[in-house]
Parts: C-alpha cells; structure tokens; sequence
C-alpha cells in the first residue's frame, strides 16, 4: 500500500470536476432551508432520551469562586491575577443581581404572621 491510497481511500475520493453548479446551488439551498428551519422551530433535534443536567444555583457558583479564589491566592503568576480579577468580578455580578432579585417588603408584615 502506498501514501497516496492510504491518504485518499478509493471510496473517499470525489472528482470535483463531476459536480454541477446546479447541484452546488441546490446543496447550499438545502442548508439554508435547513438552518431556518432550525431556527423556527426551536433549535435542532435534541436525543431527549437522557436528561439535561440541572444549572448550579448561584450559592453553588459562590461557593466555586470562594474555592478557587483561596487557592490561587498564594501563587505567584499573572495569568492567577487575571483570574482573581474575573472571578472577583463574577462574584460582585452575581451578588448584585442577587440584590436587585430582592422585594420590598413593610415591617409591620413580619410581625403579622400567624
């Protein structure tokens, strides 16, 4: 066996010469249709056999920041530093949206409670 058949397998090969402009449009037409069709009717075919994993709560995501803020703390390393950035910055994003999440309540409904 030479480089050349175990390169381009006789079943793999294609002469592009074979191919029509006709049949380019209509490839690229198909995927077009294909893609709109996707997008209308709510992405693509998902296997819905297995279930989707649940996202963490923001708790969690807290706690992952936390854990990895203190261990990287100690090293010595730019690329650390970046990443304490982002992960500083992660953590004020989340506690904001965690405040703006929050409702107004009165005083007095908290000793109405029976």
């Amino acid at each position: 066996m030479d480089i050349e058949s175990l390169l381009n397998p006789v079943g793999e090969t294609h002469n592009l010469t074979e191919i029509s402009d006709r049949d380019i449009c209509n490839a690229v037409m198909e995927a077009t249709d294909a893609r709109e069709t996707m997008e209308i009717n709510g992405g693509d075919d998902v296997d819905e056999d297995f279930p989707s994993e649940p996202q963490p709560s923001r708790q969690d995501v807290l706690k992952a920041t936390s854990t990895l803020s203190k261990f990287i703390e100690k090293m010595d390393d730019p690329v650390a530093r970046k990443l304490e950035g982002l992960l500083c910055s992660l953590n004020m994003q989340l506690r904001l949206d965690e405040t703006r999440n929050l409702k107004d309540t009165h005083l007095t409904s908290y000793f109405n409670r029976s």
